[in-house]
């Protein structure tokens, strides 16, 4: 709130409407919880080729580490969160009929 009030001093019209609040809440709980990861882009090429040599278990790689990081921060959904997709109505839409 006290973010959204600063901002707010400056533009006047800045966030007006609760979706706009909770884009501003969606990306601070994002920059305040996720932790960083941040690759500066002058030197993405030299980390991606520095991690590709260097000698691991083949199933400790980066790319690994960093997908189990990701799968931590995803949300689970109760089956009930699924009533649309499982509705008569729909099932036929549904690309796979396992539905999780």
């Amino acid at each position: 709130m006290e973010c959204i009030e600063m901002m707010r001093k400056d533009r006047m019209n800045m966030v007006q409407t609760y979706e706009q609040y909770e884009a501003v809440f969606e990306a601070l709980l994002e920059l305040f919880t996720v932790p960083d990861s941040s690759i500066p882009k002058t030197d993405f090429c030299k980390y991606i080729s520095d991690q590709e040599h260097k000698t691991v278990p083949r199933n400790q790689n980066m790319y690994k580490k960093e997908f189990q990081r990701l799968e931590t921060l995803r949300p689970m959904y109760p089956q009930s969160a699924y009533t649309a997709a499982t509705s008569k109505e729909n099932i036929h839409k549904n690309a796979t009929k396992k539905i999780f």
